[in-house]
């Protein structure tokens, strides 16, 4: 009988632990924030062969995807114009989350967020991903980013979102074509390049093509790249979204 119990308890805790293996895929923190709006987000991730041909790896997939919801401005560090965090770039050039996740947490500790999202690396360039999403009426931007793997040092990003309408109230739905980022941390020019660093740093530019004239040196670069790899900017965001970010309001 005593074995019997001790082969029923190691079953349950075997069960148990790919349970919740299984729903750590894609999660939000554990809290409900006051006078929650909720929505249901889809992340649907879309990097072929098909689409993007030139050089298109054959382990191609997405890193960790980290969000947040937060202030307007709290996710400029995420943004085009600013030299990269060493969080971000640790995201963009090798996929890690932590010293991004230890950002986050420090800009929430300040009163500029309230609540992050995980989810784990897709296992190819297409997948797709469901979290819920708190807003509330002083927290209502929401940012998702998340490393284009392998790659140097690119990532895409739905980078404060507005989950308000121009008048102030809370949209129903609302779908964003996420852009894709170079960090300006590193100066290889394909998917496999071998890692070197870029020095100094330039500030974070779309990895678009093509670039405004009068745009700077690390966008100029970003759109050279981009060109040769047909990552254009109609195709990005119209015809060939590599991320679509869905909310629908609960």
């Amino acid at each position: 009988m005593i074995q019997f119990r001790f082969l029923l308890f190691m079953l349950v805790g075997f069960i148990f632990i790919i349970s919740c293996d299984a729903e750590s895929s894609s999660k939000a923190e554990q809290k409900d924030i006051p006078n929650a709006v909720k929505y249901k987000v889809v992340l649907s991730f879309k990097w072929t062969s098909a689409a993007y041909p030139i050089s298109y790896p054959d382990n191609a997939h997405f890193s960790p995807t980290v969000g947040w919801t937060h202030k307007k401005s709290a996710a400029d560090f995420m943004k085009s114009g600013v030299l990269a965090h060493s969080g971000m770039k640790e995201m963009a050039e090798t996929g890690g989350t932590d010293k991004l996740k230890q950002k986050i947490s420090k800009e929430i500790a300040s009163g500029n967020g309230i609540i992050t999202y995980t989810g784990k690396a897709t296992e190819t360039g297409v997948a797709t991903m469901e979290v819920e999403v708190q807003v509330n009426e002083d927290f209502h931007y929401v940012s998702f980013v998340s490393m284009l793997a392998p790659s140097p040092d690119w990532y895409v990003g739905a980078i404060a979102v507005n989950l308000k309408d121009d008048k102030g109230n809370f949209v129903s739905s609302k779908e964003v074509k996420a852009p894709v980022y170079d960090s300006g941390t590193d100066s290889g020019d394909s998917f496999k390049s071998e890692n070197e660093a870029t020095d100094p740093p330039v500030k974070i530019s779309r990895f678009t093509s093509p670039a405004a004239t009068d745009a700077d040196a690390g966008a100029q670069e970003a759109a050279r790249e981009a060109a040769a790899l047909g990552f254009t900017t109609e195709k990005v965001l119209n015809t060939n979204p590599l991320l679509t970010v869905t909310f629908t309001k609960k």
